[in-house]
């Protein structure tokens, strides 16, 4: 998508330089024959750093039983997701259903914007085929830039501490206790489209860009704490 992470003088650290959709003063898209056009300037798209990080954790206990769980977050950065540019460019993006149907694929499609050469609504039908890709032809960087933001339930845990009036009964066991643990159970809040927020392409200094990346693994598992 021709974008790229530039340390600009007098903006935040790490900001996302791409193409935008070349609009009118009313913000309307501007379209040569059908097609989308990128502005003809590379520009600033956000930060890809993100502002705030923070998390909240507490422990509730009810008798022999634990219950514990942190929440984490992170706010304001933005991410560019390759993903999602390569899903427009196959037609693989559910986005992309716009304009095309399964029994008339190829059918073409006035989509909505201005006709710049004649300044009204426009009338020229293309394909769906033809009009997506031309978004990623024209490297229009815009259309797959999202507020990385997230909220996410990072850990849970509930454990049973065994008493002692059982635990005296044996001879050498002095503490038992048992836990159920989950990581990465569910995501509570994201604005980032057919991509988990966290998928980075990596965490150095092209913070922001992503590429095929992979979610967070949800894993399960317990814990045996044994004392003697």
């Amino acid at each position: 998508g021709s974008v790229g992470v530039y340390n600009v003088v007098g903006s935040a650290y790490g900001q996302l330089i791409g193409y935008k959709y070349k609009r009118d003063a009313q913000g309307n898209l501007l379209l040569k024959n059908g097609l989308p056009q990128n502005n003809g300037e590379q520009v600033s798209l956000g930060c890809g750093v993100y502002k705030y990080t923070g998390g909240w954790s507490n422990t509730f206990k009810y008798r022999d039983f634990t219950l514990s769980m942190l929440i984490d977050y992170k706010f304001g950065a933005k991410l560019f997701s390759g993903t999602n540019y390569q899903a427009y460019s196959n037609g693989a993006h559910k986005n992309t259903l716009v304009g095309r149907t399964a029994e008339e694929p190829n059918k073409k499609y006035v989509f909505p914007g201005i006709d710049e050469a004649t300044g009204k609504a426009n009338e020229v039908g293309v394909t769906a085929e033809t009009y997506y890709g031309e978004i990623c032809n024209q490297n229009i960087a815009e259309e797959f830039v999202y507020d990385a933001s997230f909220i996410k339930l990072r850990e849970i845990s509930l454990s049973y501490t065994f008493p002692q009036s059982l635990l005296s009964k044996t001879k050498y066991i002095k503490g038992l206790t048992l836990s159920l643990i989950g990581r990465n159970l569910w995501t509570i809040m994201k604005h980032t489209d057919n991509i988990d927020p966290e998928a980075a392409y990596n965490n150095s200094n092209g913070q922001g860009l992503e590429l095929n990346g992979y979610p967070y693994t949800r894993n399960f598992g317990f814990n045996v704490n044994l004392k003697f």
